[in-house]
């Protein structure tokens, strides 16, 4: 009998599929964070991984001697993360040689960044608030540790911190009288946690403060003892325990993991058989005010929104209401008091109260004004080249994937001209190896761009057919699952290891089952 490559795709597609369901943890999958790991340096030597914790810091650093992605505002978090860090072991005289000349050259890699209109600093959430902390702390160290020569942050590094020290002191000097915190700021709570009144602050029930080792660990050097300490610790040790030391940025993220790669696998039509205790998880996720993406985060609409788009999806639809806790006049906030906007949380509330008005017709009338409005905010965001940028991913083809398939598939009325002008700047950015990206092709970047063209051009297109044999080769030659480059926001940039995965795998699906597809003509 011999094996057809259509049904060999289909079996490894299921196993794959079958994979990626059994890593649907509790704790989900997620990339490494420099910036947390070296706060936990800073903050809580005994916590066992220490000497592992340093060695990251140290095998981690970029040639440059900064931290991160070689864009100099996104490295610039991590970067001073680290030299703080090793500049509290070398200060404990628990350093050497290693951490010496590593963290000269880290200051020799801050002071060869030229300053200018380019430099900023990112979108990253609490971004003033971890700078403001850092400068002064390095400042301090670097006046009391013995380096050669006269070592010392940059000018345009010292002034970003005084110009975000106003905020900070402005902050702590509110806090400081609190008895209860906004849930959305103990994300950054090591940022300001000295300050604060006893008792102000307690941990979940997961035993993190907001779901950041960072912050965890700042509270934790506060208050050594009590019952709140120990899950603290216990938080902390078993995530360091799985990695051997170093700690991700946010965690569990079990929600945003499943939800996620739920709703790109139902999308792109590969079946899946979902386990009832996921679906609970997802059910039990929601609250009055929505789901949030880890025990000790504020409910938001970007989490609220997939989670409901996938139950539909998976025949569950949920009254949507909720989300009008997050409604503004013209669009959605991610939570309230958001400084910001994000199109990729819009995309995801107009799919899932789209979505619900398919499952239930007769709630259209309360609705579609809603998704109308969305709808018009979203266009409105789009750039002259085609595409969207957002405050939650470094990549303008994550946001314009989220944005142009939401418009694609739910806009009312449809937005035809706009994607005509997308489909033009993917295939005037596809890179000579066949891949995407904003600083260098990835292949996370790639399968978004793949996955756009393929839902929204012509195959009659001239140049389609190239972009997409190209784009293949390029996948193909790319490893199934790890590894990938980090791009997503938080306090510094992180990979969700499934979620990427996913979309690995349901481009894979895509381009198998291009021929067949039905696409609309642009």
């Amino acid at each position: 009998m011999v094996t057809s490559p259509s049904s060999t795709a289909c079996r490894a597609c299921k196993q794959e599929v079958q994979r990626l369901l059994s890593g649907l943890t509790e704790d989900g999958r997620i990339s490494l964070s420099v910036y947390e790991t070296a706060r936990v340096v800073s903050s809580l030597p005994d916590l066992p991984g220490h000497t592992a914790r340093i060695d990251y810091l140290l095998a981690t650093q970029g040639q440059e001697g900064r931290w991160g992605p070689r864009d100099a505002g996104y490295g610039l978090i991590p970067t001073l993360s680290a030299i703080e860090a090793l500049l509290t072991v070398q200060a404990a005289g628990r350093g050497g040689s290693p951490i010496i000349s590593t963290v000269q050259s880290a200051l020799r890699g801050l002071a060869d960044v030229v300053p200018g209109a380019s430099l900023r600093l990112p979108d990253l959430p609490a971004a003033d608030l971890v700078v403001a902390a850092l400068v002064p702390r390095i400042d301090q160290h670097l006046s009391t540790v013995h380096l050669a020569g006269t070592a010392k942050l940059p000018t345009w590094v010292r002034d970003m911190g005084s110009h975000h020290g106003r905020r900070l002191n402005a902050l702590t000097t509110r806090l400081s009288a609190a008895t209860r915190l906004d849930d959305k700021l103990l994300h950054a709570a090591e940022t300001f946690v000295a300050e604060l009144a006893p008792g102000s602050i307690q941990p979940s029930a997961a035993g993190s403060i907001g779901a950041s080792p960072a912050a965890t660990a700042a509270w934790l050097a506060t208050k050594p003892s009590g019952p709140g300490a120990t899950a603290a610790r216990r938080y902390l040790a078993q995530l360091a325990s799985h990695t051997g030391g170093p700690l991700p940025c946010v965690a569990p993220v079990a929600v945003f993991e499943r939800a996620w790669v739920l709703n790109w696998l139902r999308h792109t039509g590969i079946p899946v058989d979902v386990p009832k205790t996921i679906r609970r998880s997802l059910r039990r996720s929601l609250t009055a005010t929505g789901a949030a993406t880890a025990p000790g985060l504020p409910t938001d609409a970007d989490t609220t929104s997939m989670v409901l788009a996938t139950l539909t999806l998976l025949g569950e639809p949920h009254d949507p209401s909720m989300l009008r806790t997050y409604e503004l006049g013209t669009h959605f906030c991610t939570w309230p008091g958001e400084q910001g906007q994000s199109v990729t949380t819009n995309a995801h509330v107009l799919e899932a109260l789209s979505l619900y008005v398919r499952a239930r017709p007769a709630e259209r009338h309360r609705y579609l004004p809603v998704i109308r409005k969305i709808s018009s905010w979203l266009l409105d965001q789009q750039q002259d080249a085609g595409h969207w940028d957002d405050r939650w991913h470094a990549s303008p083809y994550y946001a314009t994937f989220c944005a142009a398939l939401a418009l694609t598939r739910f806009a009312d009325p449809p937005a035809t001209p706009a994607m005509r002008s997308t489909v033009r700047w993917l295939l005037n950015t596809q890179r000579a190896n066949g891949s995407w990206g904003i600083w260098c092709g990835t292949p996370e970047e790639t399968a978004y761009a793949v996955q756009l063209l393929i839902q929204l051009a012509s195959p009659r297109h001239p140049r389609y057919q190239v972009a997409i044999e190209l784009a293949k080769t390029y996948l193909d030659q790319t490893p199934r699952n790890g590894g990938q480059p980090p791009l997503w926001h938080d306090k510094d940039l992180y990979t969700p290891e499934t979620i990427v995965d996913t979309a690995l795998l349901t481009t894979r699906h895509c381009l198998h089952s291009a021929p067949s597809r039905q696409r609309r003509d642009h």
